[in-house]
């Protein structure tokens, strides 16, 4: 059974600090065993000239001293070989923080190898070419959405008009006209697709130029209300709004990333609901939180639900006007204006947006 065991014992297995202090540890046990032959035959001599009872209390006295060096020696080896190997490798955990660090929105910052042990500038200069590979592909990712997006968008319209022109005869058959009108939908929903790619584009290559002023974001809320009042009176939800506050931010794209959430929340709220907003000033920050009491998000896609094109199920789907973009465009919008985005659905009993702004 013993043997078993000991066949199954990998030495690659074992971890780098393990693997040096055992190596630290017999290399010191070793260099005494040196010593202590080296110097036995000497002490041989000196035992013989000595008298025979002396020779007896020096021989014991010095195998006692001798086995509790060793002894004393082996712990002090193995700690001081753990502590020296564990030491060695705080620079590795550091470099492992720096790599974790890293995201889409980093790919051009690098790690400079100077500031970094020798034996580490091959790993680091790696490193920084696989960054220099991923950040060139995410570019020109971001640039071929851009301009599939641009391009897309004239023959649409082409198509929009060209539909719309047709729908405008008056000699269409009912048939006819409900497949005319179909297609203005998709071209909608196709339009819509293309505007939203285009602006989280320009995002993402820092094209955008916001025009900040002062916004009372109050006012925003009430303005949005005051539109999507017709769609909460049919579903009987009611709309609220407390608190007040001033932000230094970009009114139209503010206004945009609200006006989303609020959509949202009307889409997924049912009858007889309600819609709130809370607009707090704490310090140097502004956090409007709008939570509603629709069918909530399950807690596991909730670090996903502000990702492109991601949604939660086949009822979050076009065909409820949605193409997963909505809540990626508040996000890329708040983060713009210096802010955060936080989404919560406690119990899953309708869904907590919180946006965070720089008063």
């Amino acid at each position: 059974m013993l043997w078993k065991h000991v066949k199954r014992f990998r030495w690659q297995s074992l971890s780098l600090v393990t693997k040096l202090m055992i190596l630290y540890s017999l290399s010191t046990l070793g260099l005494l065993a040196a010593i202590t032959v080296f110097l036995y035959p000497t002490w041989l001599k000196v035992m013989e000239q000595m008298q025979s009872t002396d020779l007896l209390f020096i021989s014991a006295e010095c195998h006692r001293k001798l086995i509790i060096v060793l002894l004393l020696s082996s712990f002090v080896t193995i700690f001081l070989g753990y502590w020296v190997a564990r030491t060695g490798l705080n620079r590795m955990r550091e470099f492992a923080n720096s790599m974790e660090k890293m995201s889409a929105q980093s790919l051009h910052e690098r790690i400079d190898p100077k500031e970094w042990p020798s034996e580490l500038n091959l790993l680091i200069n790696k490193f920084n070419a696989l960054l220099n590979r991923l950040h060139t592909s995410f570019v020109q990712l971001s640039q071929f959405s851009s301009d599939i997006a641009h391009e897309l968008r004239t023959p649409l319209q082409n198509l929009m008009c060209m539909t719309e022109i047709s729908l405008s005869q008056n000699n269409l058959s009912e048939p006819c006209q409900q497949l005319l009108e179909k297609h203005m939908q998709e071209y909608y929903f196709l339009s819509k697709l293309i505007e939203n790619l285009l602006f989280l584009a320009r995002s993402d290559q820092k094209q955008l130029l916001l025009q900040k002023e002062k916004v009372a974001i109050h006012e925003e809320i009430r303005s949005l209300f005051d539109y999507y009042q017709g769609i909460a009176e049919e579903k009987n939800i009611q709309l609220s709004c407390e608190g007040q506050a001033l932000v230094y931010a970009d009114s139209l794209l503010l206004k945009r990333a609200f006006s989303n959430v609020i959509s949202n929340s009307l889409k997924y709220t049912p009858e007889n609901g309600s819609i709130s907003v809370q607009i707090q000033v704490c310090s140097l920050w502004v956090t409007v939180s709008i939570t509603d009491t629709g069918i909530g998000i399950p807690e596991e896609h909730l670090l996903k639900i502000c990702d492109r094109f991601y949604r939660v199920d086949q009822s979050r789907s076009r065909n409820s006007g949605g193409f997963g973009l909505g809540l990626a465009l508040v996000k890329s919008i708040i983060e713009l204006n210096q802010g955060s985005v936080l989404i919560s659905s406690p119990d899953q009993k309708g869904t907590c947006v919180s946006l965070k702004l720089p008063a």
